[in-house]
């Protein structure tokens, strides 16, 4: 949702708090709390300017964060490392 700009709710349990920044790039809520879940949903429909901010935000961290290329590049300097200090030691 966030990689096409989606305003996005999701949980804050499990991995929640590590993809998203409450109210900066998705809204993050108990999902056993149907009233937080409900409310989150109609300040989303009601405040335009909120969902606009949220929207880009979202597309820009996803596209920063969770881009193929550069996720690809930091397992592979990740990887270099672990040769190298393997080889260091031996």
């Amino acid at each position: 949702a966030m990689s096409v700009g989606c305003p996005t709710i999701y949980t804050k349990k499990s991995c929640g708090p590590e993809i998203i920044d409450n109210n900066i790039d998705g809204i993050l809520v108990n999902p056993d709390d149907i009233s937080e879940i409900s409310l989150s949903i109609v300040r989303l429909l009601s405040d335009n300017l909120m969902r606009k901010k949220l929207s880009i935000a979202a597309y820009n961290k996803a596209s920063q964060k969770f881009n193929i290329d550069v996720i690809a590049s930091q397992h592979k300097l990740y990887y270099e490392k672990v040769i190298d200090d393997y080889n260091n030691r031996h």
